[in-house]
């Protein structure tokens, strides 16, 4: 007569290593088939999951695994958080590929090699950090123009400002972030940023504010 799961988690927690390895041969089938289902069918994502899932597994604390009454309802939520967790990080890879994309456009920094183009995870870490470093007046409005693509009427709406000072706050931001950036770009292989930026805090050729007029983006 075969052993029931709970009989196997009790061996497994005794330490009887292979009690586990039993019993995950026994869910291996209904596994793949829920990692199939929150995958969307998409037969890579499925394995990964699987393979996120199984580590899970084998990594739990044992007496955590102890309280599980159901192992296939148990393993069915993980696979589903899992999958969850994985969309959210792709949407969130997605979301900074699209930030550097955009802070690209902003600063032009172009990766012009392979070698640059790999330097690209690093830089969108350093925008992050430099966004994480702008006081929150300025954040928002930098939030709102350069990830949202708002315009300066939908951000002076959202702030409870002018559109002169959403304009400014922005302006600001933009030196701020330049300038953190600064020494980066000078220590990587990226293309120099253009000479029309000021770093000292001025106003450089290429801002809304050039030569005291306002430029629409």
């Amino acid at each position: 007569m075969s052993q029931t799961d709970q009989e196997l988690l009790d061996e497994f927690v005794a330490g009887e290593k292979r009690a586990l390895d039993i019993l995950m041969a026994r869910y291996q089938c209904f596994l793949k088939q829920q990692c199939r289902k929150f995958s969307g069918g998409n037969a890579d994502d499925a394995k990964d999951l699987f393979s996120i899932v199984i580590f899970k597994v084998y990594t739990e604390p044992p007496e955590q695994l102890l309280k599980i009454r159901h192992m296939g309802g148990w393993l069915s939520r993980v696979a589903q958080n899992k999958a969850i967790d994985l969309q959210r990080s792709r949407i969130a890879e997605e979301r900074r590929d699209e930030q550097l994309g955009r802070f690209y456009e902003i600063v032009d920094i172009r990766p012009h090699s392979p070698e640059q183009t790999l330097l690209s995870s690093e830089l969108a870490q350093q925008i992050q950090t430099a966004f994480d470093t702008l006081p929150l007046r300025l954040r928002d409005a930098a939030q709102l123009r350069f990830i949202e693509d708002a315009s300066y009427e939908l951000i002076a709406s959202h702030l409870g400002i002018s559109q002169v000072n959403a304009r400014k706050r922005v302006q600001e931001a933009r030196l701020r972030l330049v300038g953190a950036l600064k020494a980066y770009c000078q220590l990587s292989s990226l293309s120099s940023l253009p000479k029309s930026y000021a770093f000292d805090g001025g106003v450089g050729a290429g801002d809304d504010y050039a030569d005291g007029n306002v430029i629409s983006m």
